[in-house]
């Protein structure tokens, strides 16, 4: 009988926060800070109105020019652009957004010209839970991860993205200060001019172990691979490819060709 309690209990829960779940209209291109959302709903207002599990859509194609950062505390939504072109700019002013303590979902949106002069240019996740889909995230700067910075207690998962052209003395595109990073099927531009690499991932800061797993990106055309405590080099580096599979021959050399001579000695 307490089984069933709750378990009934844990559906009630759940229908509660179906019920309770709103859809947040965006309607115009402002920056303003109204605190609500009635006949007109700028995005800064929507998040600042948006609750657990709500989501942000746009009623149209929308250019949002930031006067300051976009700051999301102790919340759980989704900001989602659909078919829409949404662009946030940081007017190379301003970082973007700014998580903390969160659980947040960005579908389909650009985030672009963000500066910090710290951490994160276009993103900086702290305490927090971001999933990145189908997004870009290009043309911002910060000291440490010009496009997106994950703390030690945080995870982002970057899914079908386009993370190009950041810029930071450290992790240009992204750096991920532990925590866990997954990048999954997303396009990462890599800078050979940047001496401390494009993704900088540290896996243990103070005593927190981590993982960051680039999956089917840019980086190994298909490959799947862990990487650990270092950086991700650019595909022509000089290093040596990954081995043949087991039970496959590598290509033979072409016909009329011969094989390069052993190095003498």
């Amino acid at each position: 009988m307490k089984a069933l309690y709750s378990y009934l209990v844990f559906i009630a829960l759940l229908l509660t926060l179906d019920v309770n779940a709103r859809v947040i209209t965006v309607n115009n291109a402002n920056d303003s800070n109204y605190g609500h959302c009635e006949s007109n709903c700028s995005f800064r207002d929507a998040i600042s109105i948006a609750t657990q599990n709500d989501v942000i859509q746009f009623d149209a194609d929308y250019n949002i020019d930031l006067k300051e950062q976009l700051i999301i505390t102790n919340k759980n939504f989704t900001i989602d652009a659909g078919q829409n072109n949404i662009t946030i700019n940081g007017q190379d002013k301003v970082r973007v957004f700014q998580l903390e303590n969160s659980i947040i979902t960005i579908n389909n949106l650009t985030i672009i010209n963000g500066r910090a002069i710290e951490n994160g240019g276009g993103i900086l996740v702290t305490d927090s839970l971001l999933t990145l889909n189908d997004s870009v995230v290009s043309g911002n700067m910060a000291a440490s991860g010009g496009g997106i910075f994950n703390s030690a207690t945080s995870n982002t998962t970057i899914n079908n993205s386009i993370i190009s052209d950041n810029a930071a003395f450290a992790g240009e595109n992204i750096y991920s200060n532990g925590g866990n990073l997954q990048v999954v099927d997303t396009f990462i531009a890599m800078s050979s001019s940047n001496l401390f690499g494009t993704v900088t991932y540290l896996n243990q800061i103070d005593g927190i172990v981590a993982d960051l797993q680039i999956i089917q990106d840019s980086f190994k055309s298909g490959k799947s691979r862990s990487v650990r405590d270092g950086h991700i080099p650019p595909l022509d580096t000089g290093t040596d490819p990954l081995p043949p599979e087991e039970g496959t021959d590598p290509l033979p050399p072409e016909e009329g060709t011969d094989p390069l001579p052993p190095e003498e000695g």
